[in-house]
């Protein structure tokens, strides 16, 4: 896993989430110019602190929907599955990479699609949003099932039932170098398998 353990980085807010991805990846690209890293360890060091800024915005997000939830129900915090697919997927986001993400959740949360999708949008502002401590990331979400006409949040069962029976010879070769970044892993793992 390396420096950048998902699971270990535990940051209290979003300016300490931006100043934190500030100084590491100045730290990657001047080790990467003055000491000549190979591009394919850079590459591999970004992707893996940006699963971790994703990871740790996933904490904050379902902090924050969980808090403003009107009837209180609290959800299971790991089962939002976040996959990676594209230059992040390939371990090979740079710093100017977009991240292309997708978010799926088991079948029996499906009742709860709005309080997921809601976690989704939630972590997709923490990293896009404009502020004084700057924007680490962009987000891209086309790349779901059904791209932007697809549900931003989609349950185990619908992404199965597409790639079996809508999705393009494109789409499939996409997501061959997808991975589980954040959240339930495991569950994500072997979904992708």
């Amino acid at each position: 896993a390396g420096r950048y353990r998902s699971e270990a980085l535990l940051l209290p807010s979003t300016s300490e989430l931006r100043a934190y991805w500030r100084r590491e990846m100045l730290r990657i690209q001047v080790r990467s110019v003055c000491q000549c890293s190979p591009i394919f360890e850079t590459l591999k060091e970004t992707s893996r602190l940006a699963d971790a800024m994703i990871a740790a915005a996933y904490r904050l997000a379902v902090e924050h929907v969980a808090q403003s939830a009107q009837d209180g129900e609290k959800r299971p915090s790991d089962a939002l599955m976040v996959i990676a697919l594209g230059r992040l997927g390939m371990l090979e986001f740079d710093l100017s990479s977009d991240a292309d993400l997708v978010f799926l959740i088991p079948d029996e949360e499906s009742q709860h699609l709005h309080f997921w999708t809601k976690v989704a949008e939630r972590l997709i502002q923490i990293l896009t949003a404009y502020s004084g401590d700057g924007v680490m990331f962009a987000i891209d979400t086309r790349l779901r099932p059904n791209g932007g006409d697809g549900p931003l949040v989609q349950t185990a069962a619908s992404y199965l039932d597409y790639f079996n029976s809508t999705t393009q010879a494109w789409e499939g070769i996409t997501y061959l170098n997808s991975r589980a970044i954040a959240c339930n892993l495991t569950a994500a793992s072997k979904l992708l398998s």
